[in-house]
């Protein structure tokens, strides 16, 4: 029977520890890609070029990065444009720019898609028009 207790706080002292791990490690902040200094700076199609090249070395050296791309814009709608080239960038805010335009970029690369030979990019802003 007095085992109990040291068994009942053992659990407890477990269970308070796994909660600050759930807490710190799962409810961390977000990363702020608009305000983070960029990895790198590249224009379009320089960053074509790599991935058509070698895709695996370019995934390796610009995946989950923050990379400002300078190019001529292609499509664009509400929330997200396209570069020339195949460069797909999902806006944090509207967009107010047009196709034929010449803008750079800011945001975090989040693969290359084989299929559509595309490049992806999320929680973009514009840094220049």
């Amino acid at each position: 029977m007095k085992k109990a207790p040291k068994i009942i706080l053992t659990l407890a002292v477990f269970l308070m520890i796994l909660f600050a791990v759930y807490h710190f490690y799962i409810n961390k902040d977000a990363r702020d890609i608009a305000t983070e200094e960029p990895a790198f700076a590249v224009k379009s199609e320089q960053l074509i070029a790599e991935f058509t090249t070698d895709g695996e070395a370019a995934s390796k050296k610009y995946l989950n990065k923050t990379i400002t791309i300078s190019g001529t814009v292609s499509s664009t709608d509400d929330t997200s444009l396209s570069l020339e080239g195949g460069i797909y960038c999902q806006m944090m805010q509207k967009t107010a720019v047009k196709s034929a335009e010449t803008i750079t970029v800011k945001g975090r690369l989040i693969g290359f898609d084989d299929i559509l030979s595309e490049i992806k990019l999320d929680q973009c802003t514009i840094i220049t028009n």
